[in-house]
């Protein structure tokens, strides 16, 4: 491709001889220069004004006019007023040169004009005439682009102290003018608004020592009392040895009120969300039975969950189930509605089945549930923790299916108990098993149900609340009723957080055995203390059997007999060799105890954690004490719980359930 030709820049000769003008002439039509040659010093103002040279040549001694008067006469016409002028002069005295330059020429040939030296000072004038042009070109344009411009352009010097320049959008969006430059950069710390002050004086002086630039917004308050956001971004910029740092700032007030606008309609929404959650998921209806004080507490997260809660009462039965989806926001809170939902429909199902009129019992129920929604969490990538409690006060006994949930804790009177089943939760494998774990219930009791909203609440300087706080809590505050305790627990996590709300939902149920009601008489109960020794297995199965012989034929048969006998036969083994290693002066206790339609075999003893309950499948090649005898324990009996108290006290109870 042809590079563009310029056009050839044209000379003005000026000179009263002709030979000499016809001299120049050839020398510059030579070098391709357009040449206009005037003879007569009157006429160069009006050729001026008609041809608009690129440069002049000017003779000094003319008639006339002489050159010092056309010189001065050229640099007062508009638009010339930067012309280049070279005089052309036989004297070459200092005072003459002097005089020269004064009137405003450039610089200076004498005649006779060597060819060469004129051709190079004309072209060394020309090009600086260029440069000077194309220079005042962009300083024009940059003047139009930062004066239409709307971010505030801010020069500075290196050590960011001192303000350069700034361009007219600085006063559109700070509200000043800084008249005399360079200025103090400290006039911003006035312009800063108080509360944002620290964070702008820390980006600043770490960019001043890192010698990088910055990002940052703030907020500042103008002269007028406006506030205003602004949006400042620097660099550093390198010019030969001068170093300086480039600042633009931007007026993003707009943006930032549509952005807490934006906020605020989505915690409305959040709240709106929130309260409908609470609404569908939360149970906050006084539901009561006799013989058992209750109170419920649910704290909404700050966040939308898919914690949830139910409760139905039955006559003296009152069913309890929580739960907590994995995750949150929208889906977890549609998840958790549709899992509370399952949960009724599975209740009404399986009671309108039970043509006796007995209810479902808490297993048969997760089950129900389990088989409605665990391929579908599993398709979502999703589960669901749940916990089901039955609290039986005709029975005397508390029921719970436990998937995966945060742990039961019961009062006994004496000590603290934290109660874990061993379920998945809902979501995790397909047509799962569910087992319900089933312990007495006495007056005065208390059962507390949380969720994880209670012992991870805190903050990151005072860590997490925790279980070992919460069995403090619930331990120093027991005597309370149900309603006095609940407000004290919810006190005590509240002061630990400094007040601020947890991110997930925060529950409390407490449930108490009401103590001015009689409870249900038992039909048999025993209580022993034996020796950590072997010899003592007979007599406890001699007393478990004694306690089974009270039962007809139709209520348990032969086989089921034995079967208990040899489980609690099992478990004493394994209380007297694993957990008390067979030291026969360490003692145990064995509670036997027996109602209209379950009965119950308990061991407790202070010794070493071992959770004989988590048994495997027995192998013939592999007849050891931890594995067949376990076996035997969780298929002869109908629930199995292994628990330790907030004092070390360890508990084993096995119960079983009569025919008819």
């Amino acid at each position: 491709m042809d590079t563009p030709q310029r056009a050839p820049e044209t000379v003005l000769v000026v000179d009263d001889d002709q030979n000499s003008l016809d001299f120049v002439g050839s020398i510059l039509e030579d070098a391709g220069y357009v040449v206009i040659p005037v003879r007569d010093s009157n006429r160069v103002l009006p050729v001026l004004r008609k041809k608009r040279p690129d440069i002049v040549l000017l003779d000094i001694l003319m008639p006339g006019i002489d050159g010092y008067g056309v010189c001065t006469l050229i640099h007062a016409e508009p638009g010339a007023e930067h012309l280049p002028v070279i005089f052309l002069t036989a004297k070459g005295d200092p005072e003459d040169i002097v005089r020269g330059f004064e009137a405003g020429a450039v610089d200076y040939l004498t005649k006779p004009v060597n060819s060469i030296e004129l051709i190079g000072r004309l072209r060394n004038h020309l090009d600086r005439q260029r440069y000077e042009r194309i220079l005042s070109e962009e300083k024009e344009r940059f003047r139009i682009l930062t004066e239409s411009v709307g971010e505030a352009f801010i020069l500075l010097d290196e050590t960011m102290s001192n303000i350069i320049y700034t361009n007219p959008a600085f006063e559109r969006i700070f509200g000043i003018s800084i008249p005399d430059l360079p200025a103090p950069f400290s006039i911003m710390n006035s312009l800063v608004h108080p509360q944002d002050l620290g964070k702008f004086l820390e980006v600043i002086h770490n960019s001043i020592a890192t010698k990088t630039g910055f990002n940052s917004e703030f907020r500042i308050r103008r002269p007028d009392g406006t506030i205003r956001w602004v949006w400042a971004r620097a660099n550093m910029a390198v010019t030969g040895s001068t170093r300086n740092v480039v600042c633009v700032a931007e007026d993003i007030t707009d943006r930032k009120i549509a952005e807490i606008q934006l906020i605020e309609a989505l915690e409305n929404e959040k709240d709106l969300a929130g309260t409908i959650q609470r609404s569908l998921l939360m149970n906050e209806e006084d539901v009561q039975v006799p013989g058992i004080d209750s109170t419920l507490v649910s704290i909404p997260s700050t966040k939308i969950d898919g914690d949830f809660l139910d409760m139905y009462s039955f006559g003296l039965v009152l069913d309890v189930v929580v739960g907590d989806v994995m995750g949150k926001g929208i889906h977890a809170a549609l998840i958790g509605a549709g899992a509370k939902t399952r949960f009724l429909r599975a209740h009404a199902k399986l009671g309108a089945s039970c043509s006796d009129g007995t209810l479902p019992s808490p297993a048969r129920i997760v089950e129900q549930v389990d088989k409605g929604m665990a391929k579908r969490l599993m398709s979502l990538d999703s589960f669901l923790t749940v916990q089901y409690l039955r609290f039986a006060r005709e029975e005397s006994y508390f029921e719970y299916v436990d998937c995966g949930h945060t742990p039961i804790l019961i009062w006994d009177g004496d000590a603290c108990w934290a109660y874990k089943g061993t379920n998945p939760p809902i979501g995790f494998i397909e047509d799962q098993k569910f087992s319900a774990c089933r312990i007495p219930l006495k007056p005065g009791n208390l059962v507390l149900v949380y969720s994880d909203g209670a012992t991870e609440a805190g903050t990151p300087e005072s860590g997490q609340f925790g279980e070992e706080r919460l069995f403090a809590a619930l331990r120093k505050n027991v005597h309370l009723d149900t309603d006095a305790l609940v407000k004290q627990l919810l006190r005590e996590i509240e002061d630990f957080s400094d007040g601020k709300r947890s991110f997930d939902d925060l529950t409390l149920a407490a449930f108490r055995v009401k103590a001015e009601k009689a409870p249900p008489p038992s039909r048999y109960r025993l209580d022993r203390e034996y020796a950590a020794d072997l010899k003592v297995l007979e007599e406890i199965r001699t007393q478990v059997r004694g306690m089974l012989e009270l039962f007809s034929s139709s209520e348990m048969d032969e086989d089921t007999k034995y079967g208990s006998v040899l489980a609690a036969s099992e478990a004493a083994t394994n209380v007297i060799v694993h957990g008390l290693g067979k030291d026969g002066s360490k003692t145990f206790s064995l509670r036997l105890e027996s109602f209209e339609k379950w009965f119950y075999i308990a061991f407790r003893y202070q010794g070493t954690d071992f959770d004989w309950a988590r048994e495997r499948t027995p192998s013939v090649l592999s007849m050891d004490e931890q594995g067949y005898g376990l076996y035997i324990v969780k298929n002869a009996m109908n629930s199995i719980v292994y628990t330790r108290s907030d004092d070390g006290l360890i508990e084993t109870i096995l119960s079983g359930e009569l025919r008819g």
